[in-house]
This record gives structure tokens, C-alpha cells and sequence, in this order.
């Protein structure tokens, strides 16, 4: 049983048996408090990475926002026949940056489409991030791709 959980049985049966005294009070509304806030700041923590594509050649995971990059992909598949990453998103990408592993703009590339395809052939072995610009939107989503 969580702290949280302990400590919430434990105020509610104080507070039955002392609801008269102030300061078990004002240590229920602290003990409350602290759970509630402790509580909030974990949902509120740093998004974790949502795998897109898993392959023995390939990772891509998003690495900005999780939920939001997530939602630009109706699709994501590595096709090893033709050693191409493929990405099908829900908006339109007008341009995809990739960059190294230190972060320097290796190519960008404009799209204008929903359908992405990207050949192994522009990346070696090794750690990338790609950048979606989706059509009217400022914001970059980032993927991490690490070719094995």
C-alpha cells in the first residue's frame, strides 16, 4: 500500500475521532497537501518515449513531448526489403530536418505530403534525430532513430 494510501486512512480516522482539535487539523490539510501535490507533480513529470518503430535494423522513438509527436503518425514501419523508413502521418509534412548524432543539420528535405519515405541510404550506422514540420505549425517534432 502506498504512502499516500496509509496516510489518507489514517487522516480520515483522525479527523472521525478529532474533528474538535485544531491542530490535527491543520496536520490533516498538510498531510493532504503534501499526497495531493506529490500525486500531480508525478503526472506532470517528463514524458517518457513512445516507440514508433522496432526493428533489428532500426529504433524510432519520439523524443519531444511524447503524446505529441505520437499524434502527428497514423503509421510508422520500418520496410527492410527495401531498407526504408516509412511514415504515414494525419497532417501534412512540409519538411523533415535530420541531423547527427551532435546535432548538426545533416539534410533537410521538403515533402508536402502525408506519406514519408526515407532511405536507409541517407543514414550510416548509427544515432539521428528527424524533425517533422507539419504544415502551418511551428513546432518541430522530434524523433530519435538509431540504425544497429
Amino acid at each position: 500500500m502506498t504512502f499516500c494510501k496509509v496516510a489518507f486512512r489514517e487522516i480520515l480516522a483522525l479527523y472521525l475521532s478529532y474533528s474538535q482539535n485544531r491542530v490535527q487539523m491543520k496536520i490533516l490539510a498538510f498531510v493532504i497537501l503534501f499526497c495531493t501535490s506529490s500525486l500531480y507533480s508525478n503526472a506532470e513529470g517528463t514524458p517518457l518515449p513512445i516507440k514508433l518503430i522496432v526493428d533489428k535494423e532500426v529504433v524510432v522513438s519520439t523524443v519531444d513531448s511524447g503524446a505529441d509527436t505520437y499524434d502527428i503518425f497514423e503509421s510508422a514501419h520500418y520496410n527492410s526489403d527495401d531498407a526504408v523508413l516509412e511514415f504515414v502521418s494525419c497532417k501534412v509534412i512540409s519538411l523533415i530536418r535530420i541531423f547527427d548524432d551532435k546535432g548538426q543539420l545533416e539534410f533537410q528535405l521538403p515533402v508536402m505530403s502525408t506519406n514519408v519515405k526515407l532511405s536507409k541510404s541517407l543514414f550510416g550506422q548509427g544515432e539521428y534525430m528527424l524533425g517533422f514540420i507539419v504544415d502551418g505549425v511551428e513546432e518541430v517534432h522530434l524523433t530519435h532513430v538509431n540504425f544497429l
